[in-house]
Parts: structure tokens; sequence; C-alpha cells
């Protein structure tokens, strides 16, 4: 859909009703920075953001039930990563966010998450986890 575009540094879908984000969506946008999710969003592939290398922030919908293993890594310029506090996430899968090596503040885990898979957030630069 938008894999391999040059020209997006912003994707805001947080106005539109977007339930899906399919396979290799956003993959090898070098020039995305920040991604807002759509309210309704519940379902993101895993490989929709691969290569995204200058993605700085990451808006998660509060609809994302799970983040699969390994949805976000490797976004190696990653700063911050936003959860809603309505969010219904019960599970941040294995790896989700490892090597994420620019994501350095707290993060702060909705409160429905009832498990964290095996280094969901290994080898990134976060000092402290609520």
């Amino acid at each position: 859909m938008f894999a391999n575009n040059q020209l997006l540094t912003s994707i805001n879908l947080y106005d539109s009703y977007i339930e899906k984000i399919p396979d290799r969506t956003f993959a090898n946008n070098h020039v995305l920075k920040t991604l807002s999710m759509s309210y309704g969003t519940n379902e993101f592939s895993v490989n929709a953001l691969s290569s995204c290398s200058s993605l700085q922030t990451l808006s998660i919908s509060p609809a994302l039930i799970e983040i699969k293993d390994e949805t976000f890594s490797y976004l190696q310029s990653l700063k911050e990563v936003n959860f809603n506090g309505n969010s219904v996430m019960t599970k941040i899968g294995r790896a989700a966010f490892a090597n994420c090596t620019r994501l350095a503040s707290g993060v702060t885990i909705p409160s429905s998450v009832i498990e964290i898979g095996d280094q969901a957030f290994a080898s990134t630069s976060i000092k402290s986890l609520s």
C-alpha cells in the first residue's frame, strides 16, 4: 500500500477507522518519522513497518489487543511509544520492541496487559517500565 514510499514523513490514521494494518504496508519507508494508529486498529501485522529506519514516534491504537512477536523490533530510530489510556491490550509479544536501541524513556504499559513476552524490550535503552 505505502511500501517503499519515500515521501511520507508522518502518518496519522487516528481519525479514520482502519481495523487491520496488513503485512508490509509501510515497509522500506526510510523517511517515515511518526505513525499514529486509528482508534479502531485491532490488528497490526508483524512486517508492516519492516525497515522503517527513521520511525521515531509510534502511537498505538487503544483497540489493539496484542502486539505480536517481533512486530516493532529493529526500529532503531524509535524513541517514543505512546499507549492510549483506554487500551484493551492484553499481550506484548516476544521481542516486540527488541533492538529498538534509541527507545530510552520510561514506557507505561497499559493496565490491561496481562502478559509480556520474553525479551519484549531487549537491547533497548529503557531504564524503567511501569
